[in-house]
């Protein structure tokens, strides 16, 4: 209590509280510039690939998301023109699927492990991947979920790929996949990879105080930690 005012050590409290809630909102609006600018740079890009190789739009495709999650990105490919019948994923988080199955009953979501993958052979035309072969450590484990992918993958068929080509210092558990570790995950496969993704780091502060020097960051693609593309195996 100060000097016994307890009307006044209410006040001072009441000030740091709100100090601390607008940080919070301007951090919190902060890093939503950021994620915005990169995923709108990401969408676009997969749009054009997509287009590029006759998947757009994605009316009759069938599409596995393998590490969906709750379905979010799944439900995106709706504005891609992608049936919500022919929409499937999987994810080894059962609540994130629970959750994703509660909000889109209509999509094919399963609890289960990405190397063992419930699908007969062949059965998509298109399977994603986003941020997943970096939170597996494991070598072996990575080639066992690829060697699956491939194989649900209809003759001809594309996976699209996104994630991290960088470790980061910040994160053990996470390792990087390369361009040329892409070639060992996928062999005997045409590739067409970008750099994408202005470094977060850099995003959240450029992106809400100097829109316009984020956004040529971002387009200059020295920056950039990501990778995305298609990848077509030749079989």
């Amino acid at each position: 209590m100060i000097n016994g005012d307890s009307s006044e050590e209410s006040r001072i409290e009441r000030v740091y509280a709100r100090r601390r809630n607008r940080l919070w909102i301007k951090l919190a609006m902060q890093a939503r510039k950021a994620t915005d600018l990169m995923v709108e740079e990401r969408d676009t890009r997969r749009q054009t690939m997509l287009a590029q190789h006759g998947l757009f739009p994605l009316s009759g495709v069938e599409v596995l998301d393998v590490g969906c999650g709750a379905g979010h990105e799944l439900e995106k490919l709706t504005e891609l023109g992608g049936e919500r019948t022919k929409l499937h994923g999987i994810d080894i988080m059962s609540e994130r699927i629970a959750e994703g199955t509660a909000r889109a009953p209509d999509l094919d979501l399963r609890h289960g492990d990405a190397r063992k993958l419930p699908w007969p052979d062949g059965a998509f035309g298109l399977v994603m991947c986003y941020t997943v072969f970096t939170s597996i450590l494991d070598a072996g484990i990575r080639g066992d979920v690829a060697q699956e992918m491939v194989r649900v993958l209809a003759p001809n068929g594309f996976v699209l790929w996104y994630d991290f080509r960088y470790n980061n210092p910040f994160n053990p558990d996470v390792r990087k996949v390369t361009r040329d570790e892409l070639v060992t995950l996928f062999p005997d496969s045409l590739m067409y990879l970008e750099n994408v993704t202005l470094a977060p780091p850099i995003a959240r502060v450029l992106a809400p105080l100097l829109p316009r020097l984020a956004a040529w960051a971002q387009d200059s693609r020295l920056l950039s930690t990501h990778l995305l593309g298609l990848i077509q195996p030749r079989r």
